[in-house]
């Protein structure tokens, strides 16, 4: 038995992922148009953790553990994460420029005014400030208890 599934249309939106548009966007406009939030919090929770587990490794000479740690140290890495807030896609941020859903080719179409909010690149500029103003407090913090 042979079924034909002709012109019928196969994408299921409630189960499949939202379709990429390809092409509909020159590379260097999308971002303009996005709604991203940029979390790099996950990265940085697992790479203080694998700092931690190096750390107690070197003190007692465990090859294991300090393997454990650098293996987890690579694979927090790919954890600096984007969300969408159009379409709810959580990605890779080094992906996040190349990232076109629907709506945000829905407004670069329509010619709407670019979004006010800030871009990728402020907020991951944003968290680099705040992380480094942050050890920098706690190193203060912690010299003065010397």
């Amino acid at each position: 038995m042979i079924v034909d599934t002709g012109s019928q249309i196969l994408h299921d939106p409630d189960i499949d992922r939202p379709r990429a548009v390809t092409g509909a966007i020159p590379a260097g406009h999308a971002r303009r148009y996005q709604r991203l939030l940029v979390s790099p919090l996950p990265m940085v929770l697992g790479c203080l953790l694998a700092a931690v587990l190096v750390r107690h490794a070197l003190g007692t000479r465990d090859l294991w553990l300090f393997l454990a740690s650098v293996g987890l140290f690579a694979a927090s890495l790919p954890l600096f994460q984007f969300h969408c807030l159009d379409c709810g896609r959580i990605g890779w941020y080094l992906r996040a420029t190349r990232h076109a859903c629907e709506a945000v080719t829905g407004r670069y179409r329509r010619g709407e005014p670019e979004r006010t909010r800030m871009s990728a690149q402020t907020q991951c500029l944003l968290w680099i400030y705040v992380m480094v103003g942050g050890l920098l407090v706690a190193s203060v913090f912690a010299l003065g208890r010397l």
